[in-house]
């Protein structure tokens, strides 16, 4: 008989940890097997009180009166199995919901590290990636005939479905790869220590195929500043923290639905309680998440957790970091979460999003020089203390817009209203700037900043406004051709990546690809920002 197996792996130093964790939620240690080298320890959930049927008091009227209130019984199991001498590793085969425990233990990238040395990438059969850049966060796509590399800027894999390339060695039926391995086998359980020898050997191999996938940052001290950083985003909305709706456990794909319901809460230091929100929700926000921290003075993101609860399954406690999407960028690495855990992107993740925007026309432009701005600057505040200027803006943008209109010809836009009519009846219409400058069908917006939050912004305006006007929202009535964003920061760039952040990076080709949507051709202008060199202070003469 052929069985399906979901197999994980974790460090056998975790066991410990494991054990007392699987032995709270329920799971009671059966028999242990001893098979050639290796210890297969079983356990199970013998005794469960069952879940409450959420339909139960909603429909209590349609029940006969001798009817007892239900509960749904789930069970589950798992086999821990390690070699008897100096092991290294344990594997772990989920039965049921077990896998919902396992997440703080394994190694999450285990599966795809598997996949990348044994697994066929010619005939894919189902993908599920996460995307950060684009329209969409998240995607599963199934395929009849998949292109080999056909791999999309922004995109990491997640979970791969295809067969392995040695048939002989793993079998002819499709292998499923995510941070475990599903895999089927023909046999007693015991049969499996054979396939945990053949993962080690594999494993001591090189990468024979590339994808673009993440890599789990295991430095401590990185850990606790990332925490810091995510702690304070959601505290003070400065970056966008969102809620995942498709998440994988394993073989599994869970996609939060009307049936899904979640409840946060964390312990109260010194004592068994916990503080939890007020109510069970089904749709829960970024906006919950941050009042409920900031109600209880929370200090440690990784002290909030999170019920959730399913008709489907008997529900599990989760971190609230598993549940939690965001990037950041840090030197020339660039991280993001990732089922709790922080991961960075891997080489093949960079290359592809590398090459689209090196397929954006980036153009260095004459620089800008902060003396002649601050020249500029006190002569037009001098003239709006005297009334003698046609308008009172004095800052940078605006200065350099103006200079490229009157020395280079381009139309100025800054500071040009147009109208959106409101959504409801009796709203007011909404004023928006179009765009700074405009000539010979580019339309233009500038940013003089080196903060990634400042030119994201720009690029989010950008993008607006070319959807409003190729939509008909706001008229323009000059001819568009070509997009362009012209950017000023005062590291220097030769290249569009030379601008060291992953989130403007990824907000680029969200740009790029709304804009090439509408047959328009993105580009990027860039301009050094000068800093006035710093005067040399003479040295005072020595004294007698």
């Amino acid at each position: 008989m052929s069985v399906s197996y979901n197999i994980y792996r974790m460090p056998y130093k975790s066991l410990p940890e494991l054990t007392k964790k699987i032995i709270k939620e329920g799971l009671v240690e059966q028999k242990t097997i001893l098979h050639q080298s290796y210890q297969l320890k079983f356990y199970f959930s013998d005794k469960l009180k069952g879940n409450e049927v959420w339909w139960w008091d909603v429909f209590s009227d349609f029940f006969n009166e001798e009817i007892e209130k239900p509960h749904n019984i789930f069970y589950f199991g798992l086999l821990i199995g390690f070699k008897e001498k100096d092991p290294e590793n344990c594997y772990l085969i989920s039965l049921g919901k077990s896998h919902f425990y396992l997440s703080k233990f394994i190694e999450a990238d285990f599966g795809l590290n598997v996949a990348m040395r044994i697994a066929n990438d010619e005939n894919i059969l189902l993908k599920k990636s996460r995307f950060f850049c684009g329209g969409k966060s998240q995607e599963a796509s199934s395929y009849s005939q998949f292109v080999q590399g056909s791999y999309f800027p922004g995109e990491s894999i997640e979970h791969l479905k295809t067969k392995a390339k040695e048939t002989d060695k793993w079998g002819c039926n499709n292998i499923t790869f995510s941070d475990s391995i599903q895999l089927s086998l023909d046999g007693a359980p015991t049969a499996l220590v054979d396939v945990f020898n053949d993962i080690d050997s594999s494993l001591a191999t090189k990468e024979k195929i590339e994808f673009p996938k993440s890599e789990k940052i295991t430095d401590e001290s990185k850990i606790d500043e990332l925490d810091n950083y995510l702690l304070q985003s959601i505290i003070k909305d400065d970056v966008n923290v969102i809620i995942d709706e498709i998440q994988s456990f394993g073989a599994s794909i869970v996609i939060n639905n009307s049936l899904t319901f979640f409840k946060l809460h964390t312990k109260v230091e010194g004592s068994g309680k916990y503080l939890q929100s007020a109510d069970k929700v089904n749709d829960i926000k970024i906006t919950d998440v941050k009042q409920f921290i900031k109600n209880n003075d929370i200090k440690d993101i990784n002290k909030v957790f999170v019920k959730i609860t399913n008709e489907n399954n008997s529900g599990h406690t989760a971190s609230l970091k598993e549940i939690l999407s965001i990037t950041y960028s840090d030197g020339s690495e660039h991280y993001f979460l990732k089922k709790g855990g922080w991961s960075r992107f891997n080489s093949a993740f960079m290359k592809y999003l590398s090459t689209s925007l090196a397929s954006i026309k980036f153009e260095v432009k004459d620089a800008l020089k902060e003396d002649e701005f601050k020249a500029w600057q006190a002569e037009k505040i001098k003239q709006i203390e005297e009334g003698t200027s046609k308008d009172k803006l004095e800052y940078r943008e605006y200065y350099f817009n103006e200079k490229m209109s009157v020395e280079k010809g381009y139309i100025l836009l800054d500071r040009q209203l147009k109208k959106i009519p409101s959504l409801r009846d009796d709203g007011k219409d909404y004023n928006v700037e179009v765009a700074d400058l405009y000539k010979n069908g580019e339309i233009i917006a500038v940013k003089i900043s080196d903060k990634p939050h400042d030119l994201i912004y720009n690029i989010e305006q950008s993008k607006t406004t070319i959807q409003t006007i190729v939509r008909g929202v706001v008229k323009f009535e000059e001819k568009i051709t070509d997009v362009v964003l012209w950017i000023s920061t005062t590291t220097k760039a030769k290249k569009l990546i030379d601008i060291n952040s992953i989130q403007f990076l990824l907000a680029v080709q969200t740009w790029k690809e709304v804009v090439e949507g509408f047959n328009l051709k993105p580009k990027i202008y860039y301009s050094h920002h000068e800093k006035p060199k710093k005067k040399k202070e003479k040295k005072k003469p020595k004294n007698g």
